[in-house]
């Protein structure tokens, strides 16, 4: 997954005692081409969240512990430990009008995106 966070300006204040250099390496480049937005609709699992547009299209706002910010859910999928996957679910996503449990519960999500055939039982 890339970053979605801009780099620093040389010039910026820093605030801290961490030299620029070094906290330039902690921050994603930013494209020569610049963030592109995503075109239509997206599906209900998302991979990567490649630009601050794409997190913007699949998130939600938040109403709780994050006041003021946005949220988007992920599922790692860990059942074979070579091929790890993570996919973000797009919180926006709509059938018929709805957003289905897919898109709002993680388990319904895990069956939907990864194929995941256990029951909750």
């Amino acid at each position: 997954m890339t970053g979605i966070l801009p780099r620093l300006p040389a010039d910026a204040p820093t605030g801290t005692s961490t030299p620029l250099a070094k906290r330039q390496r902690l921050i994603a480049p930013t494209s020569s081409s610049g963030p592109q937005p995503p075109s239509g609709p997206l599906p209900l699992a998302v991979a990567p969240i490649d630009s601050p547009e794409t997190f913007q299209a699949i998130s939600t706002p938040a109403g709780d512990l994050v006041a003021n910010g946005r949220v988007a859910k992920f599922l790692i999928d860990r059942r074979d430990p070579g091929a790890l996957s993570v996919r973000f679910v797009n919180g926006n996503f709509t059938e018929n009008g709805k957003v289905p449990e897919a898109a709002r519960f993680h388990y319904f999500f895990g069956r939907a995106a990864f194929d995941i055939p256990e029951s909750l039982d």
